[in-house]
């Protein structure tokens, strides 16, 4: 009953100015149905949850986002080729100018993983990676730009985002089950502590292991085509790009493990009402400028 009155009473009582919170802890307290120091806990996390509520500034998701990316830097080294690396991040900056989204709080920033394994992945704030494995399978440019361009979805739709917001819920929970813990000492607690556990870990498991949902990835892969229309590159890049994938077989760690399948995807582009552009003009520049700078 009283683990019900606070966990009740912390979201109730979220965003309350901090007058109200001393006087709503005393008189709680008060009630005797539990002490002062968990009404007060009661409060803390309320605020937290409010905030977690909420929108984050353009500023908070650029310093989460390089979280984020310090965690994926530590599983995969960046590939030290500078030239591939101007190229790639002009490609993507040319994607990410003409989104609904051309500015982040510190621009787009894109970088290959120095890894054999095919992924892509992008953090909040406008950090992409591709590895460089995926780049080995790309077959031009405008195959190159297909992909980033739904990395840049993730980062205009805020897939991210909703995603770092869930942990800081997660960890206002664990503080609430480890007060109820400490005071309690109830296994089905304890239990709660331990399931809400390493939020920052929750994160990192949700954006590189566990993959967006499968909605969040059909978004981002329709709202690739509509950048690569807007930029001048071949809409059914997108698609031939799936093919090639599809193609090498289902395989095992980062895309596969983390996107659905090729020919699931490859069947909802297919299913959108876009008449998907191919070998637009420039097509051929664009594909002798990728084999000139994509040396691997």
């Amino acid at each position: 009953m009283k683990n019900f009155i606070l966990c009740a009473l912390t979201v109730a009582l979220a965003g309350c100015s901090p007058q109200a919170k001393q006087l709503g802890a005393s008189l709680l307290s008060q009630t005797g149905l539990v002490s002062e120091s968990q009404a007060n806990t009661a409060f803390s996390v309320g605020e937290k949850l409010s905030k977690a509520a909420g929108p984050l500034t353009e500023e908070q998701e650029y310093y989460l986002g390089r979280g984020v990316s310090a965690m994926i830097l530590a599983q995969y080294p960046l590939y030290q080729n500078q030239a591939v690396t101007s190229y790639v991040n002009r490609v993507g900056n040319a994607v990410a100018a003409v989104s609904d989204r051309p500015e982040t709080f510190s621009g787009y920033h894109f970088a290959i993983l120095d890894t054999s394994e095919v992924n892509a992945i992008s953090a909040p704030g406008g950090f992409v990676f591709v590895s460089r494995g995926f780049l080995r399978q790309i077959p031009d440019e405008d195959a190159l730009a297909a992909v980033l361009a739904h990395e840049v979805g993730h980062v205009v739709k805020g897939h991210g985002v909703n995603a770092i917001s869930k942990a800081n819920l997660t960890e206002a929970l664990t503080m609430v089950g480890k007060e109820a813990a400490s005071s309690y000492g109830a296994p089905e607690v304890q239990a709660l502590t331990a399931a809400f556990g390493d939020s920052v870990k929750d994160v990192f498991n949700t954006l590189i292991k566990n993959g967006y949902s499968r909605s969040q990835e059909y978004e981002a892969d329709e709202y690739a085509v509509t950048l690569l229309g807007r930029v001048g590159y071949s809409q059914g890049s997108l698609v031939q790009m799936l093919e090639v994938l599809q193609s090498a077989g289902e395989q095992k760690g980062g895309w596969y493990d983390t996107h659905p399948s090729a020919r699931k995807r490859i069947s909802e582009v297919k299913d959108l009402d876009i008449a998907l552009s191919t070998n637009t003009p420039g097509y051929e520049t664009r594909t002798a400028r990728y084999k000139k700078n994509v040396k691997l």
